[in-house]
C-alpha cells in the first residue's frame, strides 16, 4: 500500500469499513503480507523508518508526530501549522478507488474524556480492542452518475436513515472551497435508493475549529424502496449538529500520534416527528482529516467521559 493509499481521509461523517477478519497469529510468518504479529493479532505494518519522534514534551514518552524527513507534511503537499484549525488546504480527500488501513472496532467503550497532562488531554485508541479492515473511497455508481457533479465521490455509510437502516447506501460528497458537503444517497443496488439533497449538508465547513457550533439541514429529492419492492418517494428532512468540543493529543498506533479537534456530530431524521437520531465523535487532524470516527450509542453531553460504542474505525497506518 502506498503511503497516500494509508493516508485517505475521510472526513466523512458516515463511513463504513468493509474487512477480512484477521487469523490469530505467534508470528510474522503467520500473518499476510503488509501485517505483522503483535499481542497474538496480525495487524497492518508500520513504517517506522518514516516516522520522527517529538522533540517536545516530557510526557510524550514513545509517542511520535509523522513527518517527513524534510518536515513536510504526511502527503509531502500539505504542511500542518498546528492552530488548532483545518483549513480546506488542510482537509486531503484521497482519488478513486484508493483504500486506506484502518482498525475497527464494534460493542467497545471508548474514554473521550482522555487523561490531563500537564494541560493537555491525551487519548490513547490503541487500548480499543478491533480488527484490521479498510475503507475506500468510491466512484458514484454509473447508474446514478448522471445526477451528481461530475466531481462527486461516494462512501458506505454507517448511520441509519429513517426506516431505512439496513439499506447498502452511499453517501455522494463533494468538497468545496466553504465545506466538505454530503450532496446525496445512493445505493449501490441499482434502483433502489437515489437521492438527491435540494441543499448540501456542510460537515464540516472550513475552517474547522475549536468552539465551533451549527446546524446543518436539508430535504432530499429522491426514492428509495427501503424495506419493501416499491419505488418510495423520499420526504424525509435530516439535520446535522457540529460541536467541536476540544483538542488535544491523539494516539492512533504505536508510533502516531497528532495533534487532534475531537468532533461531536448529531445526526437527526425526521418527517413531521423525529424518526431517528444518532451521536458520533470524529477526531480530526491537521493534513489527515478524519482519523478515527466513533458511532455511540448515547451523547455524554459536554461533560465527557467514557462512551459504549456501538461502531468505530481508526487509521491503522501513517
Amino acid at each position: 500500500m502506498t503511503r497516500q493509499s494509508a493516508l485517505i481521509v475521510l472526513s466523512l461523517l458516515a463511513a463504513a469499513c468493509a474487512s477480512e477478519e484477521k487469523t490469530a497469529c505467534t508470528r510474522d510468518t503467520d500473518c499476510p503480507a503488509g501485517y505483522a504479529c503483535a499481542d497474538g493479532r496480525c495487524l497492518p505494518e508500520v513504517d517506522t523508518g518514516q516516522i520522527q519522534q517529538d522533540s517536545a514534551p516530557p510526557d510524550a514518552g514513545t509517542d511520535q508526530h509523522f513527518v517527513y524527513p524534510d518536515g513536510t507534511g504526511p502527503d509531502g503537499g500539505c504542511v500542518p501549522n498546528l492552530d488548532d484549525k483545518v483549513q480546506f488546504e488542510e482537509m486531503t480527500i484521497a482519488p478513486i478507488g484508493v483504500a486506506a488501513s484502518v482498525i475497527e472496532s464494534e460493542e467497545v467503550e471508548v474514554d473521550l474524556a482522555g487523561t490531563d497532562v500537564g494541560g493537555t488531554i491525551h487519548w490513547d485508541l490503541t487500548t480499543v480492542a478491533g480488527k484490521p479492515g479498510t475503507i475506500a473511497v468510491e466512484a458514484v455508481p454509473a447508474w446514478a452518475a448522471q445526477d451528481f457533479p461530475a466531481d462527486a465521490y461516494a462512501t458506505e455509510l454507517m448511520s441509519g436513515y429513517g426506516l431505512f437502516f439496513k439499506a447498502d447506501l452511499l453517501g455522494v460528497f463533494q468538497k468545496k472551497p466553504s465545506a466538505l458537503q454530503l450532496i446525496g444517497l445512493v445505493s449501490k443496488k441499482e434502483s433502489h435508493t437515489n437521492v438527491v439533497y435540494d441543499t448540501a449538508l456542510e460537515m464540516p465547513r472550513f475552517p474547522t475549529g475549536l468552539g465551533d457550533h451549527y446546524t446543518t439541514t436539508n430535504v432530499g429529492t429522491g426514492y428509495s424502496t427501503g424495506y419493501t419492492e416499491y419505488n418510495l418517494p423520499w420526504v424525509y428532512d435530516e439535520s446535522y449538529t457540529i460541536d467541536v468540543l476540544t483538542r488535544g493529543k491523539l494516539k492512533l498506533i504505536d508510533g502516531l500520534t497528532l495533534d487532534a479537534l475531537l468532533v461531536r456530530v448529531t445526526h437527526e431524521v425526521s418527517c413531521g416527528v423525529t424518526l431517528a437520531t444518532n451521536v458520533a465523535f470524529m477526531f480530526v487532524a491537521e493534513c489527515y482529516g478524519t482519523v478515527a470516527r466513533i458511532i455511540a450509542d448515547e451523547d455524554p453531553g459536554d461533560e465527557l467521559t467514557a462512551v459504549k460504542v456501538e461502531r468505530m474505525w481508526r487509521l491503522a497506518a501513517p
